[in-house]
């Protein structure tokens, strides 16, 4: 049986540096990393708890509407959704503010975080009765037609 000896101490230094040092640090990355993605979500978790339409949910029930949904971020001037068209999501404002415009190009609100908008036409899927616009930069949450659908009860009207 062989033993290791003192000449044997720099072979598992060797080893010890090109693979346990590096293995270490793709764990700590990869932890670090799930850290980050729950933060993110659980940020955008408030966000949708703190929105009347989504208040009465459990958290596991928000955490699957988020699931589905994707922040993005708008430029201003960019337009979010147009009266008439038919409604494939609903969006909330985590950041910034859009303001509702009607067809004659009539203000009629402003909406800053908190706000949502889209959902009735995704929930009857009736054309939009209004045109959002970005005012100041921000992002959003966007949640697809399917998944409201799905979410909301309604699936396969």
């Amino acid at each position: 049986m062989g033993t290791i000896g003192v000449g044997s101490l720099p072979v598992v230094a060797d080893v010890v540096v090109a693979w346990l040092v590096p293995a270490l640090l793709v764990v700590l990355v990869l932890f670090a990393a799930v850290v980050g993605i729950r933060w993110a979500r659980d940020e955008h978790l408030d966000t949708l708890r703190a929105v009347p339409l989504f208040s009465l949910l459990s958290e596991r029930q928000l955490r699957a509407v988020l699931r589905s949904a994707r922040a993005v971020g708008f430029s201003p001037g960019t337009r979010l959704m147009s009266a008439g068209e038919p409604g494939r999501a609903l969006f909330v404002i985590s950041e910034g503010t859009a303001s509702v415009t009607l067809d004659d190009g009539t203000e009629v609100a402003s909406l800053g975080p908190g706000s949502y908008v889209g959902e009735m036409a995704v929930i009857d899927g009736k054309p939009r009765t209004a045109t959002i616009t970005a005012s100041h930069a921000r992002r959003r949450i966007r949640s697809s037609l399917i998944a409201a659908r799905i979410r909301l009860g309604t699936a396969g009207r």
